[in-house]
């Protein structure tokens, strides 16, 4: 496993959307700060982008409540109500089912951490990465859950898909195969890395 065993736990700043791993206090780089850094993830700051992702937030919550078994669905937005059914359409279909929800994972030697959505497994006992997204999926989708399996230390055995929730109820699933995401996020790992010590901060991520 790439992950550290000696560190007890990673602490997360939701605010400054920073991790930090104790307890030495030693900050890592998000998986999202390393691959705008490195100019493959880019968000244009607009009202409907943030619009976009405060709804998209608000439906990886619903999903994440409903399957911890802490969502109150007397009360749930019907509108969120179709994005979760979405969800659920895919486990009944695909038989996937969740050993790990939004679970913080980190490779302490590399200097990164991210949040995976889910990881379980499918018929015949595939293991799955999984990216719940909202209405589309972007192009950088697989580099995002390459970075996630070489933190785990799974890399080429696991299967790495995007569920898209649509908010008609149903969903899309994309598959991602191409073993040059693990590449392409090795490079934005290092460009990041270069970068930082340009600037002569070789402590903060």
């Amino acid at each position: 496993m790439a992950q550290d065993t000696q560190a007890k736990y990673v602490e997360f700043d939701d605010i400054a959307h920073c991790y930090t791993l104790m307890p030495d206090g030693k900050p890592l780089a998000s998986v999202t700060t390393i691959m705008k850094s490195a100019g493959i993830m880019y968000f244009p700051q607009t009202p409907a982008l943030e619009r976009g992702m405060k709804f998209g937030n608000m439906v990886h919550k619903t999903c994440e409540l409903a399957d911890l078994g802490q969502l109150d669905e007397a009360s749930l937005d019907p509108v969120l109500g179709a994005y979760l059914r979405a969800w659920r359409a895919f486990g009944a279909d695909t038989g996937f089912r969740a050993s790990e929800v939004e679970k913080t994972i980190w490779d302490a030697s590399a200097g990164y951490a991210g949040t995976l959505d889910r990881l379980g497994v499918a018929p015949p006992a595939r293991p799955w990465l999984i990216d719940i997204k909202t209405n589309h999926c972007p192009p950088w989708a697989g580099v995002q859950l390459a970075a996630y399996a070489l933190a785990l230390g799974l890399a080429y055995p696991v299967e790495r898909f995007a569920v898209v929730l649509k908010s008609d109820g149903r969903y899309r699933l994309e598959s991602f195969k191409d073993r040059s995401d693990f590449q392409v996020w090795r490079a934005a790992l290092a460009l990041h890395n270069y970068k930082r010590n340009q600037k002569g901060d070789v402590t903060q991520p």
